[in-house]
């Protein structure tokens, strides 16, 4: 029900003219009908609003476990390169050493067909670096200059290769022979070359 604008008197909703005092109630009807239709836009709009916000947040937060993902699969890979790096020294292994530090593109370039136990033992595992390594401990990770790697690389091969990216690992282990072993600390740089990673080399930390 509701009341008439002129007489005040109570009529039904549906009704245009008040049957008490003949009032056209049109006008009436069409200001109710508009403002529903503006409370639905609003209503409309504001739903809108939200859906877009909500599916704004989760883009970011998909995109988040994306890049977090990505960057742990990264970090892994330089970690379990380093790691790899320390194993082959440790264990005198020239082939996976070799592979640790220079790509099989570079290799050929080089005209190193094998670099077996035998031929390459007193090159690259001389007698006087038989120390060894254990504990090693990451303590930090951080970027490079990818271009004065590269340079140093072609400096060293006197062959260019690209360097997508480089860093530097600061880590902690204990270095000796014969179970004399003493705390140091190094520094050992990367770098990535076609998706893989590589050691390029490993000083003390200054």
């Amino acid at each position: 029900m509701k009341n008439c604008r002129y007489c005040g008197r109570e009529i039904d909703d549906y009704v245009l003219e008040c049957p008490h005092c003949g009032w056209v109630q049109e006008t009436v009807q069409r200001e109710d009908v508009n403002s529903s239709n503006r409370n639905t836009e609003r209503k409309y709009s504001k739903n809108v609003l939200i859906k877009t916000i909500i599916a704004f947040v989760a883009a970011s937060i998909v995109l988040l476990v994306i890049l977090s993902v990505a960057g742990g699969n990264e970090s892994g890979k330089i970690e379990s390169t380093m790691y790899d790096y320390f194993e082959a020294w440790n264990d005198k292994d020239v082939e996976d050493f070799i592979e640790i530090h220079v790509p099989k593109s570079v290799l050929n370039k080089l005209g190193v067909d094998d670099y077996s136990y035998s031929s390459a033992q007193d090159e690259v595992f001389p007698k006087d670096s038989m120390v060894y390594y254990e504990k090693i401990k990451i303590k930090d990770t951080y970027p490079v200059d990818s271009d004065e790697v590269e340079k140093r690389l072609r400096t060293l091969w006197t062959y260019t290769i690209s360097v997508e990216k480089a860093c530097a690992m600061d880590v902690s282990c204990y270095e000796g022979t014969d179970g004399d072993y003493e705390k140091v600390e190094k520094t050992v740089v990367l770098y990535k070359h076609e998706g893989k990673w590589y050691v390029y080399d490993m000083a003390d930390k200054s």
